[in-house]
Formats: C-alpha cells, sequence, structure tokens
C-alpha cells in the first residue's frame, strides 16, 4: 500500500462555540480553515472544516473534520476530492493525531492520519 505525505498550512476563517462555553460534557466548537499552502505550494488551497464535542472533563474532545483538496501535482492525488478524518483531540497538547477515515474522488479509499501541529497539519494517507 503507497504511502504520501501531504503538509498543509491552514488559517482559520471562523470558529464558535455551541452554545457558549460552561466547560460542561457535550460543549461543541466548530471551526472553518482556509487551506493557504499544500507542499509548499501558495498556489494550491483547499478547505478544512470540523467540529469538536467535549466528551471527558476537562479537555477530551471528539472531532470530525472535512478537507477538500485540489489535485496535487506529482502526487496519486492528481485530480483532489475529499478527506474524512476523526478522533480524540486534547486541546492542552501541542501535537494531535487523527484518522483519515475515507474520502471522494483521489481519495475514495485513503486511510492514514493528520499529525495536527497548530496550523500545521502533516496528512499520512495510504491508498490501495
Amino acid at each position: 500500500m503507497p504511502t504520501t505525505i501531504i503538509n498543509l498550512k491552514v488559517k482559520t476563517v471562523e470558529e464558535k462555540a455551541v452554545p457558549p462555553q460552561n466547560n460542561q460534557l457535550g460543549n461543541m466548537i466548530v471551526s472553518a480553515d482556509d487551506i493557504t499552502e499544500i507542499n509548499g505550494d501558495t498556489s494550491l488551497r483547499g478547505q478544512h472544516s470540523g467540529f469538536c464535542v467535549r466528551v471527558r472533563k476537562p479537555d477530551f474532545w471528539l472531532c470530525e473534520a472535512g478537507y477538500i483538496l485540489p489535485g496535487i501535482p506529482s502526487t496519486p492525488f492528481p485530480n483532489g476530492g475529499q478527506l474524512q478524518t476523526k478522533g480524540l483531540l486534547k486541546f492542552s497538547k501541542l501535537v494531535n493525531t487523527v484518522a483519515i477515515t475515507g474520502g471522494t474522488g483521489d481519495y475514495r479509499r485513503a486511510s492514514g492520519q493528520v499529525k495536527l501541529d497548530g496550523n500545521n497539519f502533516e496528512l499520512t494517507i495510504d491508498t490501495p
């Protein structure tokens, strides 16, 4: 199974707590990010949007996110598509990792993981 690493830089467009945070289970955060750079190329852009629900106090959140990615030259993903991810995050940690659970288009049978480090995301994508 081939593995491809893709590096993204993201910029938050909007983030909202629903309802306002009160440190309770079930609190939710919804966010939308622009992908401003892919593998060092600022002409390649995409979107990242997701939500997280607090599932354990004080700081564990179950998150799900979707990525819309363009075709990326010199990769197995020349036409682009969508990726889906999910996993547990602990916001107090500097780096978190979530699972790639599938996708569409070039990512139709993708699996792997995403390492989240601030505004830098490293996608390790396994494809059949």
